[in-house]
């Protein structure tokens, strides 16, 4: 596990080591509660984090913020 935090702390995106992180405390047992507050997050984000890793592992930690671009591909 220490070999696998050191890598996470070179990732570029801040919102995906967060996302990294959240899920290694799960892994540890910490609660979702404890987590948000050790990241000033709700408790309820943790919880998407734990289950989006859930479902697909690191893929699902990798996502969009949620909001479609604003032109398609073919518009531009």
């Amino acid at each position: 596990m220490k070999r696998k935090s050191k890598d996470y702390r070179r990732l570029q995106s801040k919102r995906l080591y967060e996302r990294y992180l959240g899920v290694r405390l799960r892994l540890e047992s910490c609660s979702f509660a404890e987590i948000g507050e050790l990241l000033c997050r709700a408790r309820q984000t943790i919880n998407i984090y734990w289950k989006s890793y859930q479902e697909q592992r690191n893929v699902g930690l990798i996502w969009f913020s949620g909001q479609p671009p604003e032109l398609t591909e073919e518009q531009r």
